[in-house]
């Protein structure tokens, strides 16, 4: 299919931050819209899309790498600049380019400007667009909604966005591209969009970086989630990082919706923030969290739906849902779904969740060993935390620290009925030590892991009391940079030294 949109035609950008994973995705789209292309990055080791490097090849994309000064700007004669999310905005870079006019526009916005050339030129009549941010439970609330829109109703819904999908793919892949635009795993995620162009519902989800760059962008639901501590590296307050949030309250459709939880307007620390006109409605967590896990209960319609019946655990989950069944409903009273209530419950207890959210890798009678490497704040580990109230824990905390007060988690150990044995570890290890009240950390993860084994061994009433809950908890309170590339990452090795470690030590138990 080709579509002809003139936006980028012979347009000159310059793609900063140009070899990550958004980069190369919007890279990708500017590229099929014949633009030439300008690749900046401070990391010239990453490997390139095909199509980007025979774009190189035959002239149509300079690889400048690791160079990101402003002078690349009149050496190429740049008019548009589009600015990784992950990078500071306060880049030389970006200040001279808007020194000379030169447009600086995000990924997932520039984006969406070109899906609404693509939706007119397919005379798409809806596209209905769901954005979800906060500070904790974004990428689990996105993808549980569009799980139970594919289940429960005739739509296809697909998740993007800050959740791994870049929204460049997803235009990608309505406007009909070959496979060989796509990796392997975009290929995968984006099969439903094939011949479904006009059934497709977005469920985008939206970090605070992508957040401070919109212009075009258009959502008809905007769920805020909650707000804690993140990003205080890149943010002078909590007041300036809420307010990057709040930003994507001017983009909501004259019949859209914000739905905030009571929670986030809380802690906002501004007055006034919902702008003249905007319609919303406020998720009361107390209310949805009062008795859980029995005999809470959410609602359907008049169909009640019980904790049980979830397949994920943990009251921070439970709310999760009470925003996505709000968002399903007002989606359904504005884009008629046909909904299924049957499916939509078969739905809850299908859903998996992500990886590295919670994820249980092992579980038997007596251990549980979960990988939460997603928590990077204190108040993600915090929630995992509480889950866990009543068994005996090993808890690994660490990394590099996005915040310097861990006391909510020392309250929180405090009152366990268990006590817990901690194992701090990074580049924040000590730091974390010191404010848990404890003399040791430990270097990397692996050690770390090492010490909580032989803890574990030495003392083997632990493993001969089956009354008793044993969890191993990867739940760090801080990012992964320190000692790997990415959560993910960390995660990857914290199952794969528990595969190799720990079941072998309870098999020879």
């Amino acid at each position: 299919m080709h579509l002809d949109i003139p936006l980028l035609r012979d347009r000159q950008l310059l793609i900063s931050g140009g070899a990550g994973v958004s980069g190369q995705a919007i890279a990708r789209l500017a590229l099929q819209l014949g633009a030439q292309l300008v690749l900046s990055d401070p990391n010239n080791e990453r490997l390139l899309h095909p199509e980007i490097q025979k774009a190189i090849e035959q002239g149509q994309c300079i690889d400048a790498r690791p160079a990101q000064a402003p002078e690349l700007l009149q050496r190429y004669a740049i008019d548009m600049v589009v600015r990784s999310p992950g990078l500071p905005p306060d880049l030389p870079l970006f200040s001279a380019a808007l020194k000379q006019g030169v447009a600086v526009r995000g990924e997932l916005d520039l984006a969406f400007e070109i899906l609404e050339n693509v939706r007119d030129l397919l005379q798409i009549q809806a596209l209905p667009v769901i954005a979800i941010t906060g500070t904790d439970g974004k990428s689990t609330t996105t993808s549980l909604l569009a799980h139970l829109i594919n289940c429960a109703t005739s739509r296809t819904a697909i998740a993007c966005g800050n959740l791994g999908l870049p929204l460049s793919c997803v235009v990608l892949a309505m406007m009909g591209c070959e496979d060989s635009v796509f990796s392997a795993a975009e290929l995968e995620q984006l099969k439903p969009v094939n011949g479904r162009q006009d059934q497709i519902i977005l469920v985008i989800e939206n970090s605070s970086f992508q957040l401070e760059t919109l212009q075009a962008y258009r959502v008809d639901l905007a769920l805020f989630l909650n707000i804690a501590h993140d990003h205080l590296d890149r943010y002078d307050s909590m007041r300036e990082y809420a307010a990057s949030k709040l930003n994507l309250l001017r983009h909501i459709q004259r019949s859209g919706l914000a739905i905030l939880s009571d929670q986030f307007l809380e802690r906002c620390e501004q007055s006034d923030v919902l702008p003249a006109g905007v319609a919303s409605r406020i998720i009361d967590s107390g209310q949805i969290l009062k008795n859980w896990p029995d005999p809470a209960a959410l609602f359907w319609g008049k169909h009640k739906i019980h904790a049980s019946q979830f397949a994920l655990p943990c009251r921070h989950n439970w709310l999760n849902l009470a925003f996505a069944l709000t968002a399903l409903a007002e989606l359904d009273a504005r884009f008629p779904l046909s909904v299924s209530t049957e499916a939509l419950i078969r739905g809850l207890a299908s859903y998996e969740g992500l990886p590295h959210r919670m994820q249980i890798i092992y579980a038997d009678n007596q251990l549980v060993v979960v990988n939460d490497s997603k928590a990077t704040t204190v108040n993600a580990c915090s929630q995992a935390l509480q889950c866990y109230e009543n068994e005996t824990l090993f808890l690994f905390i660490g990394g590099r620290a996005k915040e310097k007060d861990f006391s909510s988690i020392r309250q929180i150990l405090d009152r366990k009925a268990f006590p817990a044995r901690v194992y701090p570890y990074g580049e924040s290890g000590a730091m974390i030590a010191s404010q848990l009240g404890m003399r040791e950390s430990h270097a990397r993860l692996g050690l770390a892991l090492q010490h909580a084994m032989r803890d574990y061994q030495s003392e083997p009433g632990l493993q001969n009391e089956p009354h008793k809950k044993i969890v191993w908890l990867l739940s760090p309170a801080c990012a992964s940079y320190d000692e790997f590339q990415n959560f993910g990452q960390r995660g990857d090795f914290f199952a794969e030294w528990v595969q190799l470690n720990l079941g072998y030590a309870r098999k020879r138990s």
